[in-house]
């Protein structure tokens, strides 16, 4: 599997795209987006820091892969360094950036490319990153609501317990 990081320019169509960030003194991340292709849908997990609570959407708008992959290589985000630091700031902010190119030859025969990149107070140059998170938003602002769900997509089907919540066990102690 070759990573794109560095090297070449992806020529597989794109699959995943993940960008994240938030502040390195909060538990949760400010934004935090993957939009993903499933058979022949495009779905994005998103993070609603509000809610502390992750939710699938439909995505409806036509190419949204194909502009995200536009902008990664008009913007060289294939040369992206696997890690950017600043050591003189120590409570900063953090972000990262992950994209996987696949070729679905067979279920035995897949050919992949990725990117990954990350960063702790310092940025790669250019504006990939911001072009990235526009394109994100813009595909969810008229994407269709599915489901509450965890990290990874799947569904959640009860409310998280509170700490406070009295329940049937512990009501009579």
């Amino acid at each position: 599997f070759p990573c794109c990081s560095g090297k070449n320019v992806p020529k597989l169509p794109l699959t995943t795209i993940r960008y994240t960030y938030g502040s390195q003194m909060i538990a949760y991340p400010e934004y935090n987006v993957t939009i993903m292709t499933r058979n022949d849908s495009v779905l994005a997990i998103v993070f609603d820091i509000n809610k502390i609570q992750y939710s699938l959407y439909h995505i409806t708008q036509p190419d949204v892969m194909k502009k995200m992959k536009d902008i990664i290589i008009k913007e060289k985000m294939y040369n992206y360094k696997d890690s950017y630091h600043n050591p003189y700031v120590l409570d900063g902010d953090g972000w990262s950036f992950n994209a996987s190119f696949c070729d679905d030859v067979d279920e035995r025969h897949k050919h992949m490319e990725w990117i990954s990149s990350g960063g702790s107070n310092k940025w790669p140059s250019g504006k990939g990153l911001k072009r990235i998170e526009s394109a994100m938003k813009e595909a969810l602002t008229d994407a269709q609501f599915l489901y509450i769900c965890d990290e990874n997509g799947k569904e959640v089907t009860e409310e998280p317990k509170s700490e406070d919540t009295v329940t049937e066990d512990t009501s009579n102690e």
